[in-house]
């Protein structure tokens, strides 16, 4: 029989936070959440007879690697963009490095504080907002902490290998090849579905030869082309918005001689046309 597991909605850690509540990593989680916070609970439920509850690791996982997702995401300057995430990167790195009944005041309440600041200032929703200055009291990574070193290694390496694709990324403003997207893609993705092979492997103590690690690196790059795919709309939105904060993931060599306006909004024969092989081509990448 499946264990039920019962959490706050959203409009519920909302309220917890107007009313001056502390919310917790699991509201953090299920406050941005739509397509990963329901698997996650259930790593808990569904979880072998002999196999490590991996629910509070990928957890934390999720909030670490959100919280850059709302660095390159945010409304402000693309080079602050990039200082954030080294920012985020130096704090994840300090989290591995230390030993875990170290004071981590002085990271929280210095450059955590400050990051999150700026990220708060940005940020693209209320929700967001409100991940953000939470994220900024320190709660994920007092629980990180508590994870052994090699866990803790590997957070740091999930989040550094997506920081660096996301800063190249921010830093060209577009793409202009397919093989831009997708070394974009496996770095925020690709290798951290290779991270979470290695959370099974460090856990359960899962022989290489079961766990491919090009397999979970094509699941994470297909998963991220879903989401791009699923969220053109919404950043091209968020670019006509805010020009200069936002990268654009469409790869300019599927639309040449068309702009990316032309590319949304017109109706010209030849741009429909040019519209749906530039969907064809994301969805056969």
């Amino acid at each position: 029989m499946i264990q039920a597991i019962s959490h706050r909605t959203v409009e519920e850690i909302m309220e917890r936070h107007r009313s001056g509540s502390q919310l917790t990593t699991s509201d953090l989680l299920h406050l941005l959440s739509r397509s990963f916070a329901y698997p996650i609970m259930h790593l808990e439920t569904l979880k072998g007879a002999d196999e490590y509850n991996k629910r509070p690791i990928i957890r934390e996982l999720y909030n670490i690697l959100r919280a850059n997702d709302e660095a390159e995401d945010g409304r402000y300057p693309i080079p602050e963009k990039i200082k954030a995430l080294d920012d985020l990167h130096y704090i994840f790195s300090e989290v591995a490095r230390r030993d875990s009944t170290e004071n981590l005041d002085d990271l929280i309440d210095g450059r955590l504080r400050e990051v999150t600041r700026r990220m708060a200032e940005g940020a693209t929703n209320e929700q967001a907002k409100v991940f953000i200055e939470h994220f900024g009291k320190g709660i994920v990574l007092k629980e990180v902490q508590k994870f052994e070193t090699p866990i803790r290694e590997i957070f740091r390496n999930c989040a550094g290998h997506m920081a660096a694709g996301m800063k190249k990324a921010l830093e060209a403003r577009q793409l202009y090849k397919m093989s831009d997207l997708t070394e974009y893609c496996d770095y925020v993705a690709g290798l951290v579905g290779e991270g979470l092979n290695n959370i099974v492997k460090e856990t359960d103590k899962i022989s290489k030869e079961i766990l491919k690690k090009e397999n979970a690196r094509i699941m994470g790059r297909a998963l991220q082309i879903t989401n791009i795919v699923k969220n053109i709309r919404e950043d091209e939105i968020e670019r006509s918005d805010y020009p200069d904060a936002r990268t654009l993931f469409l790869p300019r060599e599927l639309f040449k001689g068309i702009t990316p306006n032309e590319l949304f909004y017109s109706n010209e024969k030849n741009v429909k046309e040019t519209r749906k092989a530039v969907f064809n081509a994301l969805y056969h990448e």
